[in-house]
């Protein structure tokens, strides 16, 4: 496209200069994205498979108080040698809602193991001292009817040469045509390489995966698990029994249940193999 300019006058009359003006690239990529929303503000966006990136949370170890209080953990904490060599990469410690001792570590720390060994020498028998592992949910869509959790634990550990200790498979839930989505957790590294490639072959099927978002999924009323609505429920009716227990006569806000029992009953809908904790379960 050119433009025309009128420069001046000469002799033979008005004279133009003839100025072209630069092409029209279209923006692609990173030039759509958008600061604020991730995307062009009047156009919409699509996630490209892979391409997203979850934040990584800083290094933590766990102590799990077994005689005692969380205040004796502490005080043995603080008052150890073994602790105080190490404590320049320690940037927190704080009580948990159980009770455990939670400390939290430098960004980037690749002492942690060093850290574990001198806490768990610091505490003996009263606490057992492992690092938390940052982990990240997945869904495996496309799935046909008849795909096991086995092929689909082994189909993530030959494509990531990850354990098959460290994948978890969670809930399932059954589409229509035969179809169905897996929901799975495992560690964040893990499924950083999982979702590269967009698709996991299980069985006859490329199927994609996806990273999986609990926010705003709620939590079904009738079974009391969480990323389903009643409508795509497969599980127990528990609309009589509490939500902090799992017991019936009771309501989670009167809940007296000790936290064993509470804690078996999370595990329970977390697909967690647990014992039972008696009394009357609708399940």
């Amino acid at each position: 496209m050119a433009a025309t300019i009128t420069s001046g006058q000469g002799e033979a009359g008005q004279w133009t200069e003839e100025v072209k003006r630069k092409a029209y690239q279209r923006k692609t990529g990173a030039e759509l994205v958008s600061p604020l929303t991730g995307g062009d503000p009047g156009l919409p966006t699509r996630t490209t498979p892979g391409a997203r990136t979850t934040r990584s949370r800083p290094p933590a170890i766990l102590g799990r108080v077994k005689d005692g209080s969380y205040s004796e953990a502490l005080k043995t904490i603080k008052g150890s040698g073994d602790v105080q060599a190490v404590s320049d990469y320690i940037v927190g410690l704080s009580k948990t809602r159980d009770g455990d001792l939670l400390v939290r570590l430098k960004a980037k720390n690749q002492t942690s193991g060093k850290i574990v060994e001198a806490i768990g020498k610091a505490m003996g028998d009263k606490a057992a001292a492992r690092e938390l592992a940052h982990l990240q949910k997945v869904v495996v869509q496309d799935l046909d009817e008849q795909a096991e959790p086995s092929e689909i634990v082994e189909a993530i550990c030959g494509a990531t040469n990850a354990k098959s200790e460290e994948v978890r498979v969670i809930s399932t839930r059954d589409l229509s045509r035969g179809q169905k989505w897996v929901i799975i957790s495992l560690p964040a590294h893990i499924a950083s390489k999982a979702l590269a490639a967009g698709r996991l072959r299980v069985g006859y099927v490329n199927c994609r995966i996806r990273y999986w978002e609990d926010r705003g999924r709620g939590r079904c009323p009738k079974c009391l698990e969480f990323g389903h609505s009643r409508e795509h429920c497969s599980g127990p009716d528990r609309r009589d029994c509490c939500r902090e227990c799992g017991l019936t006569g009771h309501q989670a806000a009167s809940c007296s249940s000790s936290e064993d029992i509470r804690a078996v009953f999370k595990a329970l809908l977390s697909g967690k193999t647990v014992g039972t904790t008696g009394g009357n379960r609708n399940d």
